[in-house]
């Protein structure tokens, strides 16, 4: 695993010299009252990382999660760089590409190699699907399917958007595991004078098997606050 880790450093200082496309950054500030596993009622600080090169792109994303109650405190972090390896143009694939991602927590790193590709849906500003094979550190290897979306749209005059993420995990201890995290938030920068995107809105969390527990599923809603910069 550590062979896979130097890899990914090795790739990142290569690409390093692609031309850039674009760059965004945003903090998100999450309030949930019904989660599973540990305290029910969360604060969550998260930054991301988005940015688009000739070389394919890069998404990092840092989760601070903090119990209201216990007090306890827990740091997660994803790196996840994506190599082109074939562009298609304006079909349905867009794109082909080498997908990695380095999950990073209390518990341990995880390493995920697999193929994706971007799809040119209508009315969606962004749509892709991956397919990984998971090296656990702390459980069995498993396989893990990834669909990320993002589809803007107006309401009387208001600008919202629609995205979110679904992981589906294959059967670990006899369970699959499904975490589907859709976001529904109005653009309000406009309204308060802010340059870049402001967004209030919600996150919904519905996760079957929360950590290939059985019998655990988390349904909980989140109200969100994000700020891109």
């Amino acid at each position: 695993m550590k062979k896979i880790v130097l890899i990914l450093f090795v790739l990142l200082n290569h690409s390093a010299y692609g031309e850039t496309y674009f760059i965004d950054h945003s903090v998100s500030l999450l309030q949930g009252y019904s989660y599973e596993v540990g305290d029910s009622e969360r604060n969550i600080v998260t930054f991301e990382h988005t940015s688009g090169h000739s070389w394919g792109g890069l998404f990092v994303f840092v989760d601070r999660m903090k119990e209201i109650h216990h007090g306890g405190a827990d740091t997660y972090t994803e790196v996840s760089p994506n190599f082109t390896l074939a562009t298609l143009g304006e079909g349905l694939v867009k794109d082909i590409n080498l997908a990695t991602t380095w999950e990073m927590s209390g518990l341990g790193d995880n390493y995920l190699l697999g193929l994706g590709s971007s799809l040119n849906l209508p009315g969606f500003k962004h749509f892709s699907v991956s397919l990984y094979q998971r090296l656990n550190d702390e459980a069995d290897d498993n396989q893990q399917l990834t669909v990320v979306w993002g589809m803007p749209f107006n309401v009387a005059g208001q600008e919202f958007m629609f995205d979110g993420f679904m992981d589906h995990e294959t059967d670990l201890n006899g369970n699959a595991s499904t975490n589907f995290t859709p976001q529904i938030k109005m653009d309000v920068a406009k309204i308060l004078g802010y340059s870049e995107k402001l967004y209030v809105g919600i996150e919904y969390i519905n996760w079957t098997n929360k950590f290939h527990i059985e019998g655990t599923d988390e349904n909980n809603v989140d109200m969100l606050l994000k700020a891109h910069f």
